[in-house]
């Protein structure tokens, strides 16, 4: 046997190992799930990315290559500040979301805001995003960010073993398992979850809310509103802090603190940089921090200037 090839049956064969490792690690229980998925990662089809120690759970920030997508697409945004900041923003938006992702959702019409009328009472009343953008729901692309505080996962095996141990009266019928897990998935608001995270495999893992009141919708109106007045509310209080920071300097003698006026240091002590109402000075003030660096005059020969 040709060395190439003895490489590739390592290769393959570790492949193998990774694929179920990670299967086992995703679905607790065997299942059609878990071999549909083992067949699928040693084709290469899904998987190709995930390192066998990284979990599907959420992540406390949002990803910063989605927010640079997320500026491509919306160059208003990047007029306004930058994807760092609008990081910071999106965590103020749904602060106690534990889905922190922009998720993708496709519509065959285009529209500004998601109204729960349109949703079909057939396919169990929610709104549906994706981490994954295949374009396979319609042209019109929408990306957001989804508050959810309850989530649920009727397709992990932990959790329905969890939720079965926790609720035992949610159970019936012969087929415990299965039969939770699919009223889970159908009625999660029923069983206090706001959100359902629905995970089978392929590119085709889901979220899914019940309010529009829990979609942001990212580069719409609202959120380049909220963006603008975001950086803005942040510019003001860095100027603010510089002013304090600058006030709070201790320089002359006394509570006032504060710059000193060099013209007036006699000894090392030397009046605040302000005048107080009526006080007459020979000179105008020449402020510094303290009076140590009043020491040093600069590039000129005297302080201050005469009236």
């Amino acid at each position: 046997m040709k060395l190439t090839h003895i490489l590739l049956q390592l290769l393959l064969e570790k492949k193998a190992d990774r694929c179920l490792r990670i299967a086992r690690r995703k679905f607790k229980k065997s299942s059609a799930y878990r071999s549909g998925a083992i067949v699928r990662c040693r084709q290469g089809k899904i998987w190709k990315d995930l390192k066998e120690d990284e979990s599907f759970n959420i992540t406390e920030n949002y990803n910063q290559n989605d927010i640079k997508q997320v500026f491509n697409d919306y160059p208003e945004l990047a007029a306004i500040g930058t994807p760092e900041q609008y990081s910071s923003y999106l965590n103020t938006i749904f602060p106690n979301s534990v889905v922190k992702m922009i998720l993708n959702h496709r519509s065959p019409n285009k529209f500004d805001k998601f109204d729960k009328s349109k949703i079909s009472q057939t396919n169990a009343r929610r709104f549906y995003f994706s981490p994954f953008n295949t374009g396979r729901y319609g042209k019109h692309l929408v990306k957001a960010i989804l508050n959810i505080t309850n989530l649920a996962k009727p397709m992990d095996d932990k959790f329905i073993d969890d939720l079965i141990k926790s609720h035992p009266e949610y159970i019936e019928g012969k087929n415990k398992w299965f039969n939770l897990s699919a009223n889970v998935y159908l009625n999660a608001d029923k069983y206090g979850f706001d959100g359902v995270f629905a995970y089978e495999g392929t590119n085709d893992d889901e979220y899914s809310v019940y309010e529009p009141e829990q979609i942001h919708i990212l580069g719409s109106q609202e959120d380049i509103e909220g963006f603008k007045k975001f950086v803005g509310e942040k510019i003001t209080e860095a100027k603010k802090e510089t002013l304090r920071t600058w006030f709070k300097r201790k320089g002359a003698p006394g509570k006032e603190g504060g710059w000193v006026d060099c013209n007036t240091c006699r000894n090392g002590k030397c009046k605040p940089c302000g005048r107080k109402e009526g006080e007459d000075r020979a000179k105008y003030p020449s402020c510094r921090t303290t009076p140590s660096q009043c020491k040093t005059k600069g590039k000129g020969k005297k302080w201050g200037k005469t009236k």
